[in-house]
């Protein structure tokens, strides 16, 4: 039982990891929301923490997403992520995904 619990918090860290990658944040953007370090919110990613049920909705927040949406376990995964390759940091243009929605 111990295993599946553990399997079961890995997957929602890996949709946390999804989520904020395909929102083109970084580790750091997060932490600093969240009010914790890098490598606190490191930890949370990788599955190696367990998430308190406030962080949990307060990460939820910041990817604007229902925190149900975050636990929700898929039955298969993809071995990795959609990566937006136009990403720029919170609050900066996103100059290149205009460029390349024209050519």
């Amino acid at each position: 039982m111990k295993v599946q619990i553990q399997d079961q918090l890995k997957a929602v860290a890996a949709n946390i990891r999804d989520q904020r990658l395909l929102m083109c944040y970084t580790e750091q953007y997060m932490a600093d929301r969240l009010s914790i370090s890098v490598k606190a919110y490191d930890r949370i990613e990788k599955g190696h923490t367990r998430i308190s049920i406030m962080n949990l909705f307060r990460i939820a927040e910041i990817l604007d997403l229902q925190a149900s949406t975050l636990v929700s376990l898929p039955e298969k995964k993809l071995a990795y992520p959609t990566i937006n390759p136009y990403c720029s940091p919170p609050g900066h243009s996103r100059d290149n995904l205009k460029l390349h929605q024209l050519l």
